[in-house]
């Protein structure tokens, strides 16, 4: 999804697809990451240009100030960790080893007043601690920009720890007075009473939302927590951001699905303010089309019908928009850039359905019937006006899945590239699937009833391309992306992907962050020279915090722990993996809202003997509870308490009901780990490649971007390859090293054959395999203008391509199975 102007954002998505091409796909020029793709944040509250601190322990200050500071105590280590103090406060550690002692670096920010105005002030520590036998000296090194705090020894003791203290003024929350001296600074107090006033803050803060206090995985709740300090740092003022190093700005679909994920946490001190900041940005038409969502859950949430109320002319005028824009092919909405480039799209249909829903939700709640008359009517024929299209051009291109555009199958719009995660973005950005569900839309036809099929489609295209529950990304970044998460959400509403909203959470946090729970909005491939420990990537497009990406992680995180319908039932367990069901395993939060100002909590258990405990408390729901885990479909045994529907794998207590033990059966069929496909392929058989002529084996061992061939070595994953068929019936196959999962090609016509990360555009990365006999092969590039041959005639030790003659043992190969 783009968040500039149109214009704008063409020509950024042009510059970073001409930059990054060989970034991307070549491994050896991707490892060129930069320390300025490796930034978070920090700052307070509603601030304006919050300092952006660096995996290097480096920090950029904005407002006017543009200074990079720097410690130059930090030497470019091998390895380091980057991380939240405490897990998950807006404080950011770089930590790594040297001489013997490991050092610290730490950025917060704190608001103080001095002389009448507010700052932030950027605090940082230098902590070194000596582990070794021997004295050490090591000085911070600081930026001479910054104000000392601290007077202490350079020369640290075995055993012992010596902290360097700073500060310096970073934002004037939009001001423009003179900024603060070093003294006024240094008598503000020092770093640890900072320090302990910004915990307490943002502690305060968390306190207010729902509080998550058990999963069986901690990170996703330290992952939750940072995400809403972010969001709330972000913010300049009431004005919602999507990120402080992109995206600096409010743009509407963004701002809409940030605030109804605070709503939804139960943030309701600010809701109105947030609210009213985007009547005034509004700039794509799904934005309009659901413009009354926010002002709908805030109402269900608060009861505030006073404030909808006085808003309601504002939300009945974007909302009639739908019916004046419904001017596409059969009925359905018209033509909009809302994907970034123009097409009927299906999200966008379904965001016109969601937002006639809570808009009739709002009508009803106001006593407005004739407008929720309207609503319904209109919703009705839209529906079925979106439901016949898609059936007709399912029928036409013979698919089995929903696709991105109405008209069009993925392979004819901008899903023809598999990793382009908008294969998946009506099941996200339209919210329609889930809530609408939770809104009482009235759901039926294809959009409902083929989520799980589409799911199974997109993940198919993706094996062999991304890791299991990874939906792809954008141009500026095909590896992932900061809503891998939330395109878990139309899950919700299925059986069999119910569960992807956390799994995909989770490779989130594995396998893709690009600052402390923090990730681009498009993100590139993890990039192995970035010395902070685990998998991550080096680069990413947009921002960085995305806090709009972050926002649809939370909600579906809460949403498969609880939700509440807009009539009061509360649906318990949604999208719990089976795997947290385990007998110790506990799930927990309170302080979840509910409607008219209500909190509740609740405790899942698992038991032993295949039983889950449930346990209700604070406010009584308003109406039924429904347990409503995966593992229940067609399989509840028994229960403690209420209604077994077997088909719905549910359990309906009544609300004054506080406690339930349901019992399923061993062999649940859904709620586990489908690997980011409900049918995952048996394992692909590997090979190695050896030449006829010298006996050698193709491999990748010396990792210089040119394929080697070299003596028989059993234990080299680099000597073990997968042909994998293209798939588009003319038997042309890529061939993919099991090692690195780089891709044959001769790209770069330098006669010797290269490696690269799958390109599907790429003639040079298909190959012919021509049968000549006895188990011999020659394998032939596919691309028409270079029809070349895999050779080893030069003896060089690569593997060369180019014309042969008929007779070249050279130009032979057998595929040896290994599996």
């Amino acid at each position: 999804m783009r968040k500039a102007s149109r214009f704008f954002g063409m020509v950024l998505m042009i510059a970073l697809l001409l930059t990054a091409v060989a970034a991307i796909y070549f491994p050896e020029d991707a490892s060129a990451y930069t320390i300025s793709k490796m930034e978070g944040v920090i700052g307070w509250d509603g601030d304006k240009d919050s300092p952006i601190p660096r995996m290097n322990g480096s920090m950029y200050i904005r407002d006017g100030r543009n200074l990079d500071l720097w410690f130059s105590i930090y030497n470019n280590p091998t390895t380091q960790k980057w991380y939240n103090e405490e897990g998950y406060l807006p404080c950011l550690v770089t930590e790594f080893e040297r001489d013997n002692c490991t050092v610290k670096i730490k950025h917060f920010g704190d608001k103080v007043t001095l002389g009448g105005n507010n700052f932030v002030i950027a605090y940082s520590r230098v902590s070194v601690y000596n582990h070794g036998t021997s004295a050490v000296t090591l000085a911070p090194g600081q930026n001479s920009n910054y104000t000392a705090l601290t007077n202490n020894s350079t020369t640290v003791q075995p055993g012992q720890t010596v902290n360097h203290d700073f500060a310096i003024a970073a934002d004037r929350f939009g001001g423009t007075y003179a900024w603060p001296s070093s003294s006024s600074i240094a008598a503000a107090g020092s770093w640890d009473t900072h320090y302990t006033n910004m915990k307490n803050f943002w502690n305060g803060k968390l306190g207010n939302i729902v509080n998550i206090t058990q999963l069986p995985d901690t990170s996703l709740i330290n992952a939750y927590k940072a995400g809403y300090c972010y969001t709330r740092i972000i913010n300049d003022g009431y004005d919602i951001h999507v990120g402080e190093n992109g995206y600096d700005i409010v743009f509407d679909h963004d701002s809409i699905g940030i605030i109804t994920n605070l709503i939804n946490l139960g943030d309701l001190g600010d809701a109105k303010n947030f609210i009213d900041r985007i009547q005034s940005a509004l700039q794509y038409s799904d934005a309009k089309w659901k413009f009354s969502w926010p002002y709908a859950l805030y109402l269900l949430k608060s009861g505030d019908t006073a404030y909808v109320n006085e808003n309601f002319d504002v939300i009945k005028s974007n909302t009639h928009t739908i019916e004046s824009e419904r001017t596409g092919p059969d009925g359905i909405m018209k033509m909009t850039n809302d994907l970034d480039s123009d097409g009927y799209w299906t999200m966008d249909n379904c965001s016109a359905l969601f937002g006639l829903s809570t808009y009739k939700y709002i009508c009803d709640r106001l006593g407005k019937t004739s407008e929720s008359a309207w609503a319904s009517n209109l919703y009705d024929s839209l529906l079925t006006s979106v439901n016949n299209k898609l059936d007709q051009t399912r029928s036409a291109y013979g698919l089995n899945y929903i696709p991105a555009s109405i008209v069009q199958p993925n392979t004819a719009n901008r899903c023809s590239e598999p990793r382009d995660a908008n294969w998946a973005s009506q099941m996200l950005f339209g919210r329609w699937n889930w809530d609408g569900y939770l809104f009482g839309a009235d759901q039926s036809g294809t959009l409902l009833d083929a989520v799980d099929a589409t799911y199974d489609y997109g993940f198919g295209r993706l094996i062999g391309n991304l890791p299991a529950h990874d939906f792809g990304g954008y141009p500026h970044g095909f590896y992932s992306s900061a809503y891998n998460a939330g395109y878990g959400s139309g899950g919700l509403r299925g059986n069999a992907y119910r569960t992807e909203g956390i799994y995909a959470y989770k490779f989130m946090i594995n396998d893709a962050m690009t600052s402390p729970y923090g990730w681009w909005e498009g993100i590139w491939y993890p990039d192995t020279t970035v010395p902070w420990q685990g998998t991550h990537p080096g680069d990413g497009g947009g921002s960085c915090p995305h806090m709009w990406g972050q926002a649809t992680a939370t909600k579906v995180l809460i949403d498969s722990l609880i939700a509440e319908k807009s009539d009061g039932t509360v649906l318990v367990g949604n999208g719990i993996p089976n795997e947290w069901l385990i007998s110790g395993k506990v799930t927990e939060l309170s302080n979840y809202p509910i409607k008219d100002n209500g909190r509740m909590g609740v405790k899942i258990e698992g038991l032993a003997n295949n039983q889950v405990r449930v346990i209700l408390s604070g406010t009584q729901a308003r109406n039924n509870v429904v347990v409503r885990i995966p593992a229940f479909i067609n399989n509840i045994i028994a229960t403690t308490a209420g209604t077994i529907d077997n088909e719905e794998g549910t359990v309906t207590i009544p609300a004054a009901t506080t406690s339930v033990t349901v019992t399923y059966g061993s062999n649940p069929q859904y709620g586990k780990d489908m690997g980011g496909t409900q049918n995952p392929p048996p394992a692909q058989l590997q090979y190695r490649i050896k030449n006829v002529w010298t006996g050698s084996y193709m491999h990748l061992e010396n990792k210089n971007g040119t394929v080697q061939y070299g003596d028989l070595n059993t234990g080299w994953e680099s000597m073990k390859w997968i042909v994998e068929d293209v798939g588009d019936g003319s038997g042309t196959k890529r061939i993919k090293n099991v090692w690195t999962g780089d891709y044959l090609t001769i790209e770069n016509v330098t006669g010797y054959v290269q490696y690269a990360k799958l390109n599907t555009n790429w003639w040079s990365m298909m190959w012919i395999l021509e049968d000549i006999g006895e188990g011999k092969t020659r394998i032939k590039s596919r691309w028409p203008e270079h029809s070349e041959y895999m050779h080893t005639e030069n003896k060089t030790g690569y593997v060369q391509s180019g014309s042969i003659l008929s007779g070249w043992l050279s130009a032979q190969w057998v595929l040896e199975p290994i599996n």
